[in-house]
């Protein structure tokens, strides 16, 4: 069957349609079709082309086609192309295919650059929500032609309707088509035509997954193209009016989308007929419809009359949507504190009752005994406490839940409205249950500034709620749980901003505060017990004191592993578990053996697999088994096993961009995908594909870069700079491109001296500069770091071949007596 042989089919179906509705709006109808409505002047141009169509010789096939493919029905005709349903019969194998024929209602000419553009957009767009091209040119007669993979699903509006899908499953849809616009996105492609028909709804593993079938307009971001395409039920004004357009465009046609979904209406047979007025009267009809209130901000700002005043990215979209399906205020409402309140009330009604009542009882009886001097003074404590309370439940609750998808960036309007009012406070008015409440707040404060990335913040928020513990009596259960609390969350800051005394300090009275707390209560929660433990352990490994990091991390791993506390709270301890056993392979990689270290890790990843069934909701279990596999492929890499490295390698990037989308406001999460970008470019560059590791160098330190900006008091952040900028400039030698490479090399010098001086005993940090003073010859200045780094046993492979490359290996016989004992 050739493509002209089921016109008869298209003329079928238009009688079909008129007789069942005889209401149809003749042009709107035809326009669907990619038809005008029919004149003398329109017959003398369309005509030749439908004949010319009809009847396509047998001859006239392109040969590619004719010698592999059978057609077997048309699916489609459209303004653009006809799409046929064919099958594979060249006798290679069997497969069902789509092909695509360019339309004869445009001039061939005029579209054979689009369609070619297609090909390539497609082939360089691989993901599991865009439809694949097996094969593509252009006939003989310039009729350019694409084979693509087959789908077998509906598309997108017929499955909600067909399966009537709750709101919440229909904001499932439509964050699965932001990933995907997000991903073409960022490969400068726009679609320019998302709509029901090119959307279809595949199963993978039995959930339905959306897939983009025809890119028929889609362009690269910023090529200009003469033709103005798209279907206008769905174009933004700009696409409308044929001016340049972004990725607010497919933004636009998004939204439109979402509340036609919502809506369970087809907008070609209802308010959209009228592009003009189509964005009005469908907010009007999402309102009159009483679909969520949030939801329909969400569109409406999908659908806004300018492109600056929607969504920027897919990403933004999807992330609002995630706030939404947890019921946390989005994210252009986390400043207004009352949608916050609300939305913390609706997650907790009777918590919320019983304090807002407390804030408002105090408040009315202020008012009615204002006479009375004591009782006034009485009750402005209980307002105090009360509202101080609720500023605690508002950052506790929702820092916790809100951690768990990666969004604790909404809570920084909360946590400085709540360190304003406790800046109003006056100490006299405050009783022992106020000092603990205010010194609570601050610290719940400093946790969301030290999330933020905003230290010096954070550490002036947990100086504060140290000041107000003083005024509580130091005996007392409250007093020791928050104080040990405090002290393992100001400890991370200590620990980023590279303070050694400052964080073991903090860390030991963590400890003993805990101790108190589990002498009077054996059966409190051991969190902190557990985290003190474990960051006291990683901090001891960091200044090569391996006998005392032993000895927390086995404190840490038998907390974790007590049956008691994994039957209580299994996912929780799992996790725990999970965590304590990757610590340990990290010991055994630094100070014991390095097979016994990739077992550790692989009994990390089976606990922290389950951790993450248990409780598939929370990102940070999904984040823990991401940097599990991160780290499985370097220890794969250091015990030479390549394939695996690699294989773990691809899991972990994979995993890791899941979870940007899923979070992309989430700088740690961002730092872990670095750190598999550079275990990727260490195993190409082991296989001496110099090119493909430099690529995988250069994604993790444009991640490294951003983080750096964001806050360059943390001296973490600035050394994964600085081993990115190492690595890079390594290749970069050996490509001849030695210029650039010593303007790293200079770069990282001039940030890790002062970072140096300040934490002398800091081995990553010692390390990373005696790499730069080695490549940029400063060999008097680099002989004392490495004296240092051969004590903390650092001394790996990138410094053996620069000792060789400059003559040095004398060095290692000049180290001092002392320390050869060591």
């Amino acid at each position: 069957m050739k493509p002209g042989d089921n016109i008869e089919q298209l003329w079928q179906q238009i009688s079909r349609d008129f007789d069942s509705n005889a209401d149809i709006d003749l042009s709107v109808y035809l326009q669907s079709k990619g038809l005008q409505e029919p004149t003398p002047e329109s017959f003398n141009t369309t005509l030749p082309h439908l004949l010319d169509h009809a009847f396509i010789p047998e001859q006239e096939l392109d040969h590619a086609i004719h010698s592999k493919y059978k057609i077997i029905e048309q699916l489609d005709s459209g303004g653009q192309s006809d799409i046929y349903l064919a099958e594979r019969n060249d006798g290679v194998y069997r497969q069902k295919v789509i092909i695509k024929f360019i339309s004869g209602h445009y001039d061939p000419d005029t579209l054979k650059q689009q369609f070619m553009q297609e090909m390539q957009l497609l082939a360089d767009l691989k993901h599991p929500g865009v439809v694949g091209i097996i094969d593509g040119n252009v006939s003989a007669d310039g009729k350019p032609w694409l084979v693509l993979d087959y789908i077998e699903g509906v598309h997108i509006d017929d499955y909600v309707l067909d399966n009537q899908l709750s709101t919440h499953d229909v904001v499932s849809l439509i964050m699965s088509l932001c990933e995907i616009l997000q991903f073409i996105h960022k490969r400068g492609v726009l679609h320019k035509d998302l709509k029901p028909n090119n959307i279809l709804i595949k199963q993978i593993n039995k959930v339905p997954y959306p897939v983009l079938i025809d890119f028929g307009i889609a362009s690269l971001h910023g090529e200009e193209s003469e033709l103005v395409f798209g279907t206008p039920a769905y174009s933004s004004p700009e696409q409308i009016k044929g001016t340049s357009i972004d990725q607010q465009s497919d933004i636009y046609a998004l939204g439109i989308l979402f509340g036609c979904l919502l809506l369970k209406i087809d907008p070609s047979q209802d308010f959209m007929l009228s592009h003009k007025d189509s964005r009005q009267h469908m907010l009007a009809a999402l309102k009159q419809a009483g679909i969520d209130s949030d939801l329909q901000q969400v569109i409406a700002k999908m659908v806004a009359k300018t492109p600056e005043n929607r969504y920027q990215t897919a990403d933004s979209v999807r992330s609002d949507l995630n706030l939404w399906q947890s019921g946390f205020p989005l994210s252009f409402n986390s400043h207004q504190l009352h949608r916050v309140l609300l939305k913390s009330i609706k997650r907790h009604p009777l918590a919320s009752f019983g304090l807002l009542l407390a804030v408002f009882l105090a408040l009315f009886f202020t008012l009615k005994y204002t006479q009375d001097t004591h009782h006034l003074q009485q009750l402005t404590i209980a307002e105090k406490n009360a509202t101080d309370e609720l500023m605690n439940f508002m950052l506790d609750d929702m820092y916790e839940n809100l951690e768990r998808i990666g969004r604790i960036d909404v809570l920084q309007e909360v946590a400085e409205k709540s360190v304003a009012h406790l800046g109003q406070q006056d100490p006299l008015t405050l009783d022992e249950s106020g000092y603990l409440q205010a010194a609570k707040a601050y610290m719940n404060a400093g946790r969301v500034f030290d999330y933020l990335e905003q230290s010096e913040q954070a550490q002036e928020m947990y100086r504060a709620g140290e000041q107000h513990l003083k005024s509580v009596q130091q005996n007392s259960l409250s007093f020791h749980q928050i104080l040990a609390e405090l002290k393992v969350h100001q400890a991370q800051v200590f620990i980023s901003a590279g303070q050694q005394d400052n964080t073991r300090k903090a860390l030991q009275q963590a400890i003993d505060a805990m101790h108190v707390v589990m002498s009077i209560e054996p059966d409190s929660d051991a969190t902190f017990l557990w985290e003190a433990h474990l960051e006291m352990a990683y901090h001891l490994m960091e200044y090569a004191e391996s006998e005392e990091a032993l000895r927390h991390i086995n404190e840490a791993l038998a907390l974790a592993t007590d049956p008691r506390r994994q039957q209580r709270q299994p996912a929780h301890w799992l996790y725990s578990e999970s965590h304590s056993r990757q610590l340990k392979a990290w010991y055994e990689l630094d100070f014991g053996s390095l097979a016994e270290g990739i077992s550790d890790v692989n009994k990390a990843i089976v606990a922290g697999k389950k951790s993450n069934q248990l409780d598939p909701e929370d990102i940070k279990k999904q984040h823990n088994v991401r940097i599990l596999y991160n780290q499985l492929s370097y220890f794969y890499l250091e015990d030479q096993q390549i394939d695996a490295a690699r294989q773990a390698a691809v899991k972990a990037i994979e995993l890791g961009r899941a979870l940007k989308l899923k979070a992309p406001f989430n700088q740690e999460y961002e730092r872990e995908l670095a750190f598999s970008f550079t275990t990727a470019g260490e195993i190409y560059q082991s296989l001496d594909d110099v090119q493909t590791a430099l690529n995988y160098y250069q994604s993790g330190r444009e991640i490294s870069v951003r983080n750096y900006a964001a806050d360059k008091n943390n001296y973490s952040t600035a050394n994964d700079l600085a081993v990115d900028s190492l690595l890079i400039a390594d290749l970069l030698q050996q490509l001849g491109r030695t210029d650039e490479a010593e303007q790293l090399f200079l770069e990282t010098e001039a940030m890790m001296v002062p970072i140096h001086r300040a934490e002398p005993n800091n081995k990553y940090y010692t390390h990373s500069l005696l790499v730069a003073k080695l490549q940029l010859k400063k060999f008097d200045e680099a002989k004392a770091l490495f004296e240092r780094t051969q004590k903390n046993d650092m001394v790996d492979n990138a410094i053996e071949e620069l000792l060789v490359k400059n003559n040095l290996q004398a060095w290692k016989s000049d180290l001092p007596q002392e320390s050869k004992s060591l």
